[in-house]
């Protein structure tokens, strides 16, 4: 058993190709305190519970608001890997009047949520952002709707570690038990301005530094370039 991009709980695997998203989250999350000038409302939704990825994302983020005692973690919930249940927590929470100067989300698809709901509402600006993934479309978003965000993307390569891996132990040959792919290339937080990262030819589907691992007409034939 190869498992990619998310511990369980035991070692009853054969190898874990896994980026380090424990301490990806701390640098997105002390970005954020720094953005809320280390006080007020911060809005989290969550990602789905139980999951290697998740639960790394939140002790990341749960160390740098132990340090932050004047900021108020708001639970909107948890997004479960799904962007409209992320928007809809998120236009709740808006609508609630409470006033948010910051947000947080575990996960590409509670971040794209979050920015989908404050892009529909009527508040301005949208307080700073931070979480993960990186797809074009949050980037999108974020630029468009100028959002101070800072997101984390797992690099592109690691899926083809992942499938090297599982190929080796196949064939009988050792693999470590655990592989962190985290000094690949593509691999790190992004900060502002994420501009730098957008890229307008392609869809909103894809991953950040997915050009870098495919050719154009990959990307073609997967309907990632518009």
């Amino acid at each position: 058993m190869i498992l990619c991009d998310s511990a369980v709980t035991g070692t009853d695997y054969t190898s874990l190709v896994n980026p380090n998203a424990y301490t990806g989250a701390v640098g997105l999350a002390s970005y954020l305190a720094k953005a809320m000038g280390h006080t007020g409302n911060l809005l989290y939704i969550g990602g789905l519970p139980g999951n290697g990825t998740t639960v790394a994302y939140d002790k990341g983020f749960s160390q740098v608001m132990k340090q932050n005692p004047h900021i108020h973690v708001v639970n909107g919930g948890n997004a479960n890997c799904s962007i409209s249940t992320a928007k809809q927590l998120a236009a709740t929470a808006i609508a609630s009047g409470t006033k948010f100067t910051g947000t947080w989300g575990d996960g590409g698809e509670a971040v794209t949520g979050i920015l989908q709901a404050y892009a529909d509402s009527s508040v301005r600006p949208i307080p700073p952002d931070a979480g993960a993934a990186a797809t074009n479309g949050t980037l999108r978003l974020a630029v468009q709707e100028k959002v101070q965000a800072a997101m984390l993307q797992f690099p592109p390569q690691d899926a083809k570690l992942c499938i090297d891996t599982a190929t080796k132990a196949i064939k009988g040959t050792k693999v470590a038990k655990n592989i962190n792919v985290s000094p690949l290339p593509q691999y790190g937080d992004l900060f502002p301005p994420l501009k730098r990262y957008y890229k307008a030819k392609y869809s909103d589907d894809m991953y950040f530094g997915v050009d870098t691992a495919l050719t154009q007409a990959d990307l073609r034939s997967l309907h990632l370039i518009k």
